[in-house]
């Protein structure tokens, strides 16, 4: 179902806006972690253990005239998902207006809604940025041919589509790409993050809201008990120790400067503060004020 959330911080203005969302196993999510604590987790969150549900939250900024979107959500790459217009449409945004679309990396489930079923630019007034190292994996095509090959992750029921998918929906559209350094600063009051691992390239982005800071954080969690382990990871990590590592260097960050942080994954709208705890972090849901991790 489209729907959205609404908020704002000074004179900047950040709605969420779902694409639906999916279910991945358990076992997909928690690599190497015992079966047993693997059911205790799910328990603890309300989890179906078979069928793991995974959000799709955008994030959409409203500051100094410009509108940024933060990924573009699956579309019509995963089931349940493709509602990112609808849920657009509702908060009263018309695609035309976007001007920047950043990404944080070049999944699937993250550039889904790129560009309209006749293969134009869904944002036709948009700049879409994408990470220095992330754009040298993704447009290499011998690391498109690996990916075909199911080389990299080693999932040949995702790779393949993750190749055709960055094919259809960003190299097709390369003139409309803006390639931006890593530790950038792509707009006004937004700094780039290299949090490398989930993929080559993964970026995480720290937004200035005057009194707050949010923190896009991309893949860094794919699930709540990602929050509550630090050190537990899914089988789409490319590099998990560097994936890890790269979720503490943000989530420390943000806890440090008792910032919002945006969690792509998590049940929506996805938007609360983390705080550190004894295996990873707390989390404090910002619009029910309910501690969900502890």
């Amino acid at each position: 179902m489209p729907k959205f959330h609404r908020f704002n911080v000074d004179n900047h203005e950040v709605i969420v806006l779902s694409d639906g969302k999916t279910a991945f196993p358990g076992p997909f999510l928690m690599i190497g972690v015992e079966e047993h604590e693997q059911h205790e987790a799910c328990r603890k969150h309300g989890l179906d253990h078979e069928a793991v549900e995974s959000n799709m939250n955008c994030v959409l900024l409203s500051t100094g005239g410009r509108k940024i979107l933060f990924d573009t959500g699956a579309g019509s790459t995963m089931p349940g998902c493709g509602e990112l217009m609808a849920s657009l449409d509702q908060a009263g945004i018309s695609p035309g207006e976007i001007d920047q679309v950043m990404h944080t990396h070049l999944h699937l489930d993250h550039l889904g809604s790129n560009v309209d079923e006749s293969g134009r630019p869904m944002f036709p007034n948009a700049r879409y940025c994408i990470g220095q190292t992330e754009w040298d994996f993704w447009s290499d095509e011998e690391t498109l041919a690996g990916l075909e090959r199911a080389e990299f992750w080693k999932l040949p029921d995702f790779e393949p589509g993750m190749a055709a998918t960055v094919r259809s929906n960003v190299l097709a559209i390369r003139d409309h790409v803006d390639v931006i350094p890593d530790d950038g600063q792509p707009a006004p009051g937004i700094t780039a993050i290299p949090a490398f691992g989930h993929t080559p390239g993964h970026l995480a982005f720290r937004v200035d809201l005057g009194s707050e800071q949010l923190y896009i954080t991309g893949d860094l969690v794919l699930s709540p008990f990602h929050v509550d382990h630090s050190d537990w990871f899914p089988a789409v990590d490319l590099d998990p120790a560097q994936a890890v590592a790269s979720r503490a260097k943000v989530f420390n960050e943000a806890a440090a400067n008792g910032a919002l942080v945006s969690g792509y994954h998590l049940p929506f709208p996805g938007i609360g503060r983390v705080s550190a705890g004894d295996t990873g972090w707390y989390w404090l849901d910002e619009f029910t004020l309910e501690e969900v991790t502890r």
